[in-house]
């Protein structure tokens, strides 16, 4: 039991950033975004929204992936209109 912790809690340290969806799963909550906005939602929203806590990301390496991901998926010109706009 100890070596099982001990090894979860190696695994846990590796994690760049945590997400705050707590014990939802990340389907589960593109589901209820997309209900809510009317509309399907992509992942880099999806991310924004569950890495997001109290209007900012829960940690700059949260926020640099966001960046990352949205630059990958989108024209930099539509990223930037997102960002101004929020």
């Amino acid at each position: 039991m100890q070596e099982q912790s001990r090894t979860n809690k190696a695994a846990r340290q590796k994690q760049p950033y945590n997400h705050s969806s707590g014990s939802k799963s990340f389907l589960q909550r593109q589901y209820e975004l997309a209900e809510r906005k009317g509309e399907s939602v992509d992942r880099v929203e999806l991310f924004r929204e569950t890495h997001v806590r109290a209007g900012t990301f829960v940690s700059q390496a949260a926020e640099d992936a966001h960046v990352s991901y949205a630059l990958i998926n989108y024209p930099l010109s539509l990223y930037i209109f997102a960002r101004y706009l929020t």
